[in-house]
Order: structure tokens, then sequence, then C-alpha cells
């Protein structure tokens, strides 16, 4: 017969366990990094806890003003390699006026490192406000089909230089890409889709391949055609690769350890 004492031991390891694999250590040390990184708007710290393939997109996101900030909730998946954050946060939208907000984040391990997913910038402004990976639903889709953006940039100070392009379906019909013409050279198609289908929107990933590596803020065209129903539509995209900007020079500096200048 197990004495009473045995048994609290093993309720208390078994809790302390728990409690481990719900709330790993290196999640929770992830999650408050970047998040004093970012109420510090210090990009080059928080962008070493962005996922590789959300980098261009938490560049082009607009800082907040984040006031103050807890952890409310972090679950796991089973396997452990995906989680939901769950944040509280106050942030002046105004001067003056503080909203106490929450939001879900998602990390995901990458090379056995926990990094934040950022999704693109969005003109909702619930999302400005809440961000997060669910804060877009319920809004209506598009009633036309879109190719966004206009431009796209392959950030120098991203190795693999990726770059993404959109497409949104509000039509009632799937949408097919028939044709993406690049400058094979230069771009690398990673990833199309077959089909979007009605309501939903899809990505395309480029990847800058060519060789011109000092050169910066360099220009190409790339061709989209889609076809809905009989319809076929044509879309050109800038293309701005090795693209640079002061704000990038100083953030390529830091990361070298020099002392940019203001």
């Amino acid at each position: 017969m197990k004495s009473p004492l045995f048994v609290i031991l093993i309720t208390l390891l078994t809790s302390s366990f728990a409690m481990a694999v719900d709330n790993p250590p290196a999640l929770s040390e992830a999650v408050t990094a970047f998040w004093d990184a970012s109420v510090k708007k210090d990009k080059v710290t928080s962008m070493q806890f962005v996922h590789p393939e959300d980098l261009n997109n938490y560049l082009n996101k607009k800082g907040m003003a984040i006031q103050k900030w807890s952890i409310s909730e972090i679950s796991l998946n089973e396997d452990q390699s995906e989680a939901s954050v769950v944040m509280d946060f106050a942030m002046e939208t105004y001067p003056g006026v503080i909203f106490n907000l929450s939001r879900t984040d998602t990390w995901q391990k990458a090379d056995n490192q926990w990094k934040i997913r950022v999704d693109p910038p969005s003109k909702s402004a619930a999302e400005a406000l809440l961000g997060g990976r669910e804060a877009g639903k319920g809004n209506s889709p598009p009633k036309t089909l879109s190719v966004r953006p206009d431009t796209i940039k392959f950030y120098k100070v991203n190795p693999k230089q990726p770059a993404f392009i959109w497409i949104e379906n509000g039509l009632a019909i799937p949408a097919e890409p028939v044709t993406l013409k690049v400058d094979e050279a230069l771009i690398k198609i990673v990833e199309k889709p077959e089909t979007v289908a009605p309501g939903e929107r899809a990505r395309i990933r480029l990847e800058y391949i060519g060789g011109e590596k000092e050169m910066e803020n360099l220009v190409t065209e790339i061709t989209l055609e889609i076809k809905s129903g009989e319809e076929i539509t044509s879309h050109t995209i800038k293309a701005v690769y090795n693209y640079m900007n002061a704000a990038m020079r100083w953030i390529q500096k830091k990361q070298q350890g020099a002392d940019p200048q203001p």
C-alpha cells in the first residue's frame, strides 16, 4: 500500500510535468522576447522570432503602441510543433486613449525554434486593431477576383528573398491561375495554387535566385493570367528585388554589428 506522502509526491511530479508540456519554457521565453522587443520597437530583435516565411509580412506591418501585455493562455497541438498563444494587451490608439484588447497568435517550430506566424498586412480595421489570424474572418469577401499587391518586394535583408502574390476570389465560380510568367534567371516559382475556390484566397510564393547580390532595388515584371469560367484576366505585377530602404539599411547594419547613424 502506497503511503500518503508517496501519493502526494507523485501528484506533484505529474502536475509539474503537465505544466511543462502545456507551457514549454522555450515557447514562453520566445513569446516574452518577441513582445518585449515589439514594445521597444526593436525590429532587429523581434525579427529573430518571426517565422522565415512571414518575415516580409512582418516588415510591412505597422507597429502598435502597446503599453503593457501578458500571456493569457497557451495551447499546444498533439505533437507540440504548433501553439495558439492568447495575449492580453493595452494599446494606445489615440493620444491618451487606451484600449484593453486580446488576440490569438499562432507559433510554430522552425528549425526547432519557436517562431510567430504573421499574416499579410490588411486594410481591415478589425485586423489592424486586433491582429492575429482570426481577425479577418466574418468579413464579406470581395465581389470580384482580385490580385494583390500591385508591387511585390524581395527584401535583401532576408537571405531567401521570398515574396508573395495573393489571389482573392470573390466570384461564385472557381478561379484557375493558368499562366505565371517570370524571368526564370531571377525568380523561382516555389508555390502556386491549381485553383482558388469561390470565397477563398490563395498565395503564390516566389523567391529571388539571381546572382546580383550587391545592386539594390532592381525591377522586373511578373504576368499572371487567371481563368474564371470562359474569361481570362491578365495581371501585371511589378517586382523589386534586392529591395532596400533607409530602415532596412539600418537593420542590416545592426545585424552586422555596426553602429548605424540616425
